[in-house]
């Protein structure tokens, strides 16, 4: 993995099963590690930060893919919690960017320069929709984990 994390490299081997499994902490603690490491997952790549930390374990297998969560409850904690977080933070900046733009838009500088305002307007409403999109994106994970435990 780069040391951002954003991209991945592999190198030709001989042929294995392995499962990846990409898990998003607010908080991580020695102990998480641990854990993790005595259930036989190996720790490719962790975030800088300790403070919203992201982890990509893996675990090579034969039969059947290994879950990272085995029980529904954690599952169900897990993924509430990345929902929270990414929505709580992406919401409050569509709010902010809808907010800006309308007092962009009764201002007087919308008579002074009519041209650059919808520039700007359309700057602002692009950032909102991608903001928005990802808030929403993260709910609607959660949602499909909840549907899914549901459905067995």
């Amino acid at each position: 993995m780069s040391s951002l994390g954003n991209s991945f490299y592999f190198i030709s081997s001989e042929p294995r099963k392995m499962k990846f499994h990409v898990d998003y902490q607010n908080i991580t603690d020695p102990s998480y590690f641990n854990l993790n490491k005595e259930s036989g997952w190996k720790l490719f790549f962790t975030s800088p930060s300790r403070i919203q930390c992201n982890n990509v374990w893996g675990k090579e297998y034969t039969d059947e893919p290994p879950k990272f969560y085995s029980d529904k409850e954690s599952t169900l904690k897990h993924a509430k919690r990345f929902a929270l977080t990414y929505s709580l933070s992406f919401l409050p900046l569509c709010a902010l960017y809808i907010f800006a733009m309308g007092k962009f838009y009764f201002t007087d500088f919308l008579v002074l320069h009519r041209q650059s305002f919808f520039g700007v307007f359309f700057i602002y409403a692009v950032v909102c929709i991608e903001f928005g999109s990802f808030a929403m994106r993260t709910i609607l994970y959660y949602f499909r984990v909840k549907k899914s435990f549901a459905e067995k």
